[in-house]
């Protein structure tokens, strides 16, 4: 019989580290994403083009779109104590 409690107990642990870092590291991203937004423009709605809107759009969803993968990411850590 395979021992998977006890290679359960690292997955989570790993999940952890992984939530740990993935969010220390989406700190850096945001002051990015203000960086780019600021020099896009997209404060001004009535000046920009139709691309730079897109391109805000895009901007404003990298944020959430990496706290989505970091998440993934550290349930898939645990998930995978499962089938080993």
């Amino acid at each position: 019989m395979k021992k998977k409690g006890q290679s359960l107990g690292l997955g989570i642990m790993g999940a952890i580290l992984i939530i740990l870092v993935g969010f220390m590291s989406v700190n850096f991203l945001m002051t990015e994403v203000s960086e780019a937004r600021v020099n896009l423009n997209c404060a001004n709605a009535s000046a920009i083009e139709d691309g730079n809107k897109l391109l805000c759009l895009t901007h404003d969803l990298v944020v959430s779109y990496w706290i989505w993968i970091i998440m993934a990411v550290a349930i898939g850590a645990i998930t995978v104590r499962f089938i080993l």
